[in-house]
């Protein structure tokens, strides 16, 4: 851990306990039987949106990002709530939440038809999701029953999420080439793991979405401009 990730949890630390009980309200909150007044409801749920807005805006200090951000807001499901901010330089939201498994932090990867393009660097920032928590590559979209079955040796039990992300960037390079849909990164923590290690692991799978994104935006761009 360097220096500046060090002064990044020393400055934070002293909130973890406030936005561990905040986490942990809400959890309880969804899950139980008990009635609640509408303002307890109401509490229970803005403190844990807050509390992520807190989070992200942390990562925002940490990265030193070249961008500018708008104001955070937050959705509540029935188990699940998360908040999120947008990155207006490149158009680009990133959500931080809790639901059953655990907190998280994720975003949809934009641009995707820009992969081609992604040096090794790009991967590697990739490959590194993993060791920080449990990475999964969420697909929106899926591929008709025809190509399923016209190509069946793709589809059987794979568990890589780097496979799953060529399987799904090729084929619709292939099948859709203008309009990829490839889907969204998620980083997730289950709630049993260290808050300590949660912030430290999140605020490194924050940097590198955005510098995942930032890659094929930029590119996007370059093209855009003809160069």
């Amino acid at each position: 851990m360097n220096g500046s990730m060090e002064e990044h949890i020393e400055t934070y630390s002293n909130k973890f306990n406030v936005w561990i009980s905040c986490i942990n309200k809400f959890t309880n909150f969804v899950y139980s039987t008990e009635e609640l007044t509408k303002d307890e409801e109401f509490k229970i749920v803005t403190s844990t949106a807050n509390t992520f807005a807190e989070i992200l805006k942390s990562f925002i200090d940490y990265g030193k990002y070249k961008d500018t951000w708008e104001e955070p807001t937050f959705m509540f499901g029935v188990y699940s709530l998360y908040t999120e901010v947008n990155s207006i330089k490149t158009n680009q939201k990133y959500e931080m939440g809790v639901d059953e498994k655990g907190v998280y932090i994720q975003t949809y990867v934009t641009h995707s038809s820009y992969l081609k393009n992604m040096k090794d660097e790009f991967w590697s920032l990739v490959l590194e999701l993993s060791s920080l928590g449990e990475f999964e590559f969420i697909e929106h979209s899926h591929f008709s029953k025809e190509v399923r079955i016209k190509h069946p040796q793709l589809f059987r039990l794979f568990k890589g999420n780097i496979f799953k992300i060529m399987r799904k960037y090729f084929l619709s390079e292939f099948l859709y080439p203008d309009d990829i849909d490839l889907g969204s990164f998620r980083v997730q923590w289950k709630h049993s793991v260290d808050f300590a290690v949660i912030f430290e692991n999140s605020t490194i799978a924050f940097r590198n979405l955005y510098k995942l994104n930032y890659a094929l935006w930029k590119v996007s761009q370059l093209q855009s401009n003809g160069d």
